[in-house]
């Protein structure tokens, strides 16, 4: 679960608050461009030209060099994983972690984690009231929060997917 949590881009800020770390980085937006820092390459242990190459080969997307920087494409509507979209910020980035990068869309990680939590709310109700009652780890904002985010993403995603399928 902590795998597909560090990739839902709304939680960062908490896991920043808790972990004192961030999992996401958000790309600042010049017109219609997503500036990518240079500093995402050394993150991944990458030139900025190999770089490049892999978020092409990931995204199937448009991606062209500035001066000294990375920047895609802004004019593409949406951008594939293993980009994220922040829905309160309205900011695409990605994993700061390479091992954490997953082509898995939004959509699918909401749904698994939901389904996760639902197994545990029916056969684990010890652990569960335990969790809400002692709040003794970090789980409990995690998961309150993510559930949160959920009620407002998920119908906005949702929505989306069908209407990308009811225009092709």
């Amino acid at each position: 679960m902590g795998d597909l949590l560090a990739l839902i881009a709304e939680l960062d800020d908490l896991n920043l608050f808790i972990h004192h770390k961030r999992n996401i980085v958000l790309f600042d937006k010049v017109n219609s461009d997503w500036y990518i820092p240079p500093d995402l390459a050394y993150a991944y242990h990458m030139n900025e030209e190999r770089l490049k190459l892999f978020l092409e080969e990931k995204s199937g997307g448009n991606i062209y060099w500035k001066p000294n920087e990375l920047s895609i494409d802004g004019k593409r509507s949406e951008l594939n994983p293993p980009f994220r979209y922040h829905i309160f910020k309205e900011q695409y980035g990605i994993n700061t972690s390479l091992e954490q990068i997953s082509c898995i869309p939004d959509l699918m990680i909401h749904y698994l984690l939901l389904y996760n939590l639902s197994m545990i709310a029916r056969y684990e109700t010890e652990w569960w009231f335990d969790l809400i009652k002692t709040a003794a780890d970090d789980t409990y904002p995690f998961i309150h929060t993510f559930l949160e985010i959920t009620e407002i993403k998920c119908p906005r995603m949702i929505y989306h997917f069908l209407m990308k399928r009811c225009t092709l």
